[in-house]
């Protein structure tokens, strides 16, 4: 069957003059909803595409992929499209798929890393499962899955766990991906900064709080295809342990979706073992453009490699190489932030640890073109 253009078919999404990476992420999610298989290159470079866009006001009806807390998402219609599809890419369990998503924790389940403790809590037919659990001196890991009451046509949760505290330290969330669909359990991957941590301990303890238990629920027929209005929600309540609150769309009374809110919280308690992974302090001091800049450390371990530098500014971009290995935007996400003292960490989520030799990184900041100059480090790590 012949297709319309993506114009056409998009026209509400792209617009009249659409921007090279808006067009190729509508691109590649239409290759997506049209496959049986979906390539994995593709559903990084989606990932990464979403990353880069601001998160909407409100939420839209389907399952979608969480994204990294401080970077935020694009329109949720395009990243629902992700999990929904995603769903169907294969047999993989649900709980392996969501650490495939992350293209340097997807190293846990190959290399069969962390602890699978396989924890269970429930409150009112609602069940969290803390499935595996990954710890290492740039992130610890929480791969879990939730699952609403039997018959209740729920997804899209939400546990409000901004951070977790692991050996008495306070570690901030990072990011968030997440794969399911209506009626059944959705699983997460939540991924916290462990840079606080000090030392090499063998195990850390790890207390995890779940505040509450959020979802998306059907309660009546969804709008045909094309049909959907686009729904925001007003802030849910703060409710007692074990008590529900529903929220309806603003404007919608009656509406098919509606937001429900479950007290918690839900706890874990629990010991995994510590990566410490390869640490080198370097100081090496470059100047470009008039600017002088100083990588300051790496760290490198399984599951991402982090470059700080000083002088810098909090938002920089650049390229990552070793041993025939090069970074690439669209199938590993790079991150940067300011992480106080001057310092601006740079984050690739690639499993490097088995890198040897030379180091190459080429940086500048984000806003800056390449004509302006940018700054070379080579090292060589233990």
């Amino acid at each position: 069957m012949t297709r319309a253009p993506l114009k056409d078919r998009f026209g509400d999404i792209l617009g009249d003059a659409p921007g090279p990476d808006l067009l190729r992420l509508v691109t590649d999610l239409d290759m997506i909803s049209r496959s049986v298989v979906a390539p994995t290159y593709l559903a990084r470079r989606i990932e990464r595409a979403v990353h880069a866009h601001e998160r909407p006001a409100g939420r839209a009806w389907g399952a979608r992929v969480r994204l990294p807390l401080r970077l935020g998402s694009m329109a949720t219609a395009l990243a629902l499209i992700v999990a929904v599809t995603g769903a169907a890419y294969s047999a993989v369990p649900l709980i392996d798929k969501v650490f495939g998503l992350d293209s340097g924790a997807s190293s846990i389940v190959t290399k069969n890393l962390g602890e699978q403790v396989n924890l269970s809590r429930s409150i009112a037919g609602f069940t969290v499962t803390l499935s595996r659990v990954y710890a290492d001196a740039n992130r610890v890991i929480l791969g879990y899955t939730v699952a609403g009451p039997p018959g209740r046509r729920v997804w899209n949760f939400s546990l409000g766990a901004n951070q977790i505290e692991a050996n008495g330290v306070t570690l901030p969330g990072h990011g968030e991906v997440a794969d399911g669909l209506i009626a059944q359990p959705n699983a997460y991957l939540q991924w916290f900064d462990a840079s606080a941590l000090k030392g090499s301990p063998q195990t850390i303890q790890l207390h995890v709080v779940f505040p509450w238990i959020e979802a998306m629920e059907q309660i009546g027929p969804l709008p045909k295809d094309g049909q959907t209005p686009p729904m925001q929600f007003p802030p849910m309540p703060s409710v007692a342990a074990g008590a529900i609150a529903t929220a309806a769309p603003v404007g919608q009374a009656k509406s098919p979706i509606r937001l429900v809110r479950l007290g918690g919280p839900v706890r874990f308690d629990l010991s995994v073992p510590f990566i410490s992974g390869r640490v080198v302090d370097l100081h090496e001091v470059q100047t470009a453009g008039g600017r002088t800049v100083a990588l300051e450390r790496v760290v490198v371990t399984p599951t991402e490699t982090r470059l700080y530098m000083s002088g810098a500014g909090p938002d920089v971009v650049g390229a990552l190489s070793v041993d025939g290995w090069q970074s690439d935007p669209s199938s590993v996400m790079q991150t940067s932030w300011a992480v106080g003292d001057g310092l601006t960490a740079v984050s690739y989520l690639a499993a490097l640890s088995d890198k040897h030799g030379e180091w190459t990184f080429v940086a500048r900041p984000a806003s800056s073109s390449t004509s302006t100059g940018s700054w070379t480090f080579r090292f060589v790590l233990p």
